[in-house]
């Protein structure tokens, strides 16, 4: 897990968190929004419906771009983009082990069969429950979307680069902000903004373009 105390002790309690199994909150997304992320590879059942009961936004599975390609998901027609403008693949199902595919048992299942670096193209079928989304690779930026975010800091967790992702709504339906995040089953969350992930990237960026140059002045 990388080590980002101090400072960025919110991404490094999110980070903790991730790489438990737990889940962590993402917010400052588009339109202000909040979103539930946990590490793909360790989603069990009880984060899924967590996240079905408390997030109640669609559930989805952020792959890193080369992991959609290596199984062979084509993305979704855009004939009109949506204001959010996420990737979406065509839904998924595991192959094997499923009935209806619906509960939070068979969609965990379906995610960590997909998420696994060894999945291959005939271990899930589409349609299903589970929305792939395909996240850019490579460094965060300012462009980047919550999807790459998620992704990037399942890795940064020490875990398989792939994210379970659902946007919190209000009691109303809408995109949660403010108050609404405080609501008890979430308070005890750990949250990390967009902003703080892209702090966080230039601040390893710097540590590994120095650890390069004390190597080179070292073998010098």
């Amino acid at each position: 897990m990388r080590d980002l105390t101090g400072a960025l002790s919110p991404v490094q309690e999110a980070l903790t968190a991730l790489g438990r199994g737990e889940i962590a909150i993402l917010t400052d997304g588009p339109a202000g929004g909040a979103y539930l992320v946990a590490s793909a590879s360790l989603a069990g059942e009880q984060v899924i419906n967590f996240m079905a009961t408390h997030g109640r936004g669609l559930i989805c599975l952020s792959l890193p771009a080369s992991r959609v390609d290596a199984l062979h998901l084509p993305g979704m027609p855009q004939r009109n983009r949506t204001v959010m403008g996420w990737p979406y693949t065509v839904s998924i199902e595991a192959r094997h082990g499923i009935t209806t595919g619906i509960s939070a048992k068979e969609r965990a299942h379906t995610i960590l069969t997909a998420a696994h670096p060894q999945a291959r193209p005939e271990d899930i079928v589409s349609p299903g429950h589970v929305f792939p989304l395909r996240a850019q690779e490579g460094p965060l930026g300012p462009q980047s979307s919550p999807p790459e975010v998620s992704v990037t800091l399942a890795h940064w967790a020490g875990q398989v680069p792939a994210a379970v992702i659902c946007a919190i709504l209000d009691d109303d339906g809408e995109l949660a902000q403010g108050d609404t995040l405080m609501r008890r089953a979430l308070h005890h969350i750990p949250r990390l903004s967009m902003a703080e992930a892209l702090r966080a990237q230039v601040m390893l960026s710097a540590a590994v373009t120095t650890d390069t140059l004390i190597m080179e002045e070292g073998s010098a």
